[in-house]
């Protein structure tokens, strides 16, 4: 068994990631506690009005919603009855079972687990405190509730198994279709120590192509001001789709200082890929592409692959060249201003205008 605890931005947030489940058919709504009305009777209405209400009697501008994950075992025998039973308990040793709250039972995973939507406001309007000290205790409160419900214990690595997670080939992450942390796992393992980068974002670039994501917080986040590190699963669209995991919690110990140190290691040891680079999108400029698509596929077949990220879309926009030959990544901007993004796409509009006027011309001669 084991449980994490999330501050999203607002309740909003979490019922709608939960109810969206429902209506996929990858959830079940399982319990209700601390609402006026049955669970079988609540309705989505139901459920923000009574969380607003409590969230309204404090009146500080700080995340006021909670959102728990809760895991167990795929050998664990678990009834609908047995994970309500345990919840409650959780909730109440925990110090949350006063307040409203939603389980929902997620079938998307090979695992058991449960999300629980709560606020941290009490009846009175004063807020309750979730810290180290209170996050400690509920992995503690964990190994009581595996004892008393006959669940099996979650264990450290053995050396035999930490070998078995020493792999240096991944599949790309389908959240629901193997067991997430096994399948970021072996990402982590086939990029950080085998792929040359030297920043965050850069190793970003290469996780998402595995629809991984490393997340640092925003800037103030307590996660950011403690140096934590956590990942997570991103669909095609590149949008979030899993509960975080932290870095420290894989055996590779993927955490932010560690990456720190290989950015500092990286920079100097992929300068034959840097030229290689600069090459390929030189050459392709001169002989291949017409307009970014086929710039896009030159460069493929040069084995290396173009990601763009979008204003807002977790930063600021850039263009990213991973080249899977030499396993690095590098941001246009660290290749040169002259291969950033506004660059690349303006000499794509330019050779694409060119085209035209080459083919205006041929039929004049025609």
């Amino acid at each position: 068994m084991y449980a994490t605890v999330n501050k999203p931005i607002n309740i909003r947030d979490t019922l709608r990631y939960n109810e969206q489940k429902v209506e996929l058919g990858k959830a079940g709504f399982l319990w209700a506690e601390n609402f006026v009305k049955e669970a079988s009777d609540l309705n989505l209405r139901d459920k923000i009005e009574r969380f607003s209400e409590r969230i309204s009697l404090n009146q500080r501008n700080v995340p006021k919603a909670v959102h728990l994950f809760v895991s167990f075992s795929p050998k664990d025998d678990l009834s609908n009855e047995k994970m309500i039973r345990l919840t409650q308990r959780y909730m109440e040793g925990t110090g949350f079972g006063e307040q409203p709250y939603l389980v929902y039972r997620h079938y998307d995973t090979a695992h058991h687990h449960l999300h629980i939507a709560t606020t941290n406001v009490r009846a009175d309007g004063s807020l309750m405190r979730i810290g180290l000290k209170q996050i400690f205790y509920s992995h503690e409160l964990t190994r009581q509730l595996e004892n008393e419900f006959s669940l099996l214990p979650r264990h450290r690595a053995t050396p035999e198994e930490q070998r078995q997670f020493q792999v240096t080939h991944a599949r790309t992450v389908v959240y629901g279709e193997a067991p997430l942390k096994r399948a970021i796992s072996d990402v982590l393992n086939t990029v950080i120590d085998h792929y040359k980068y030297t920043s965050l974002d850069e190793l970003n670039a290469v996780l998402r192509q595995y629809n991984v994501y490393a997340d640092k917080g925003k800037e103030g986040s307590r996660l950011c001001q403690n140096k934590g590190l956590v990942y997570y699963a991103l669909d095609e669209q590149g949008r979030q789709v899993s509960m975080y995991l932290n870095a420290s919690s894989f055996s590779l110990k993927p955490t932010l200082p560690y990456l720190e140190n290989k950015f500092s290691l990286n920079e100097s040891l992929r300068e034959k890929q840097r030229r290689r680079i600069t090459t390929a999108i030189e050459w392709t400029f001169s002989t291949k592409a017409s307009n970014w698509a086929g710039f896009e596929q030159s460069m493929q077949r040069e084995g290396i692959n173009v990601v763009v990220q979008e204003a807002g879309d977790k930063g600021p926009a850039g263009i990213y060249f991973i080249d899977h030959h030499g396993k690095s990544a590098f941001s246009g901007d660290n290749l040169g201003v002259q291969y950033n993004l506004g660059a690349i796409r303006e000499k794509c509009v330019l050779n694409q205008q060119q085209k035209e006027i080459l083919r205006h011309h041929l039929k004049l001669r025609l």
